[in-house]
């Protein structure tokens, strides 16, 4: 298996047995995805949330720049069938939309 050239600032992490495996993900993308899964199991299988809200636990004060990797991670577990992503009422793919989104367990 081929390692990833590591980086100073970040350490990279290999993700077994998901369907994203052998791609990298860097602490901070798995932290991401670890917040959006979080979420998604307290709201329960009926419910969504807004992506602001895993944006917000990342960093309560300085949650806007967490915006767009949020997006992209749930873009990556929509594509893996964790979770859906919709927009008024519609399944829409998370970096092809524009305005506000609803995530939830699929």
């Amino acid at each position: 298996m081929d390692m990833p050239t590591r980086r100073a600032s970040t350490k990279t992490i290999w993700i077994l047995g998901d369907p994203l495996s052998r791609r990298a993900m860097s602490e901070e993308s798995v932290r991401i995805r670890e917040v959006l899964r979080a979420l998604a199991i307290e709201r329960g299988p009926e419910k969504t949330f807004c992506p602001s809200e895993a944006a917000r636990r990342l960093d309560a004060k300085r949650w806007r720049p967490w915006m767009a990797k949020v997006r992209e991670a749930a873009a990556q577990m929509v594509e893996a069938g964790e979770l859906k992503c919709t927009q008024r009422g519609a399944s829409v793919d998370p970096m092809h939309s524009r305005g506000p989104i609803r995530l939830g367990l699929r």
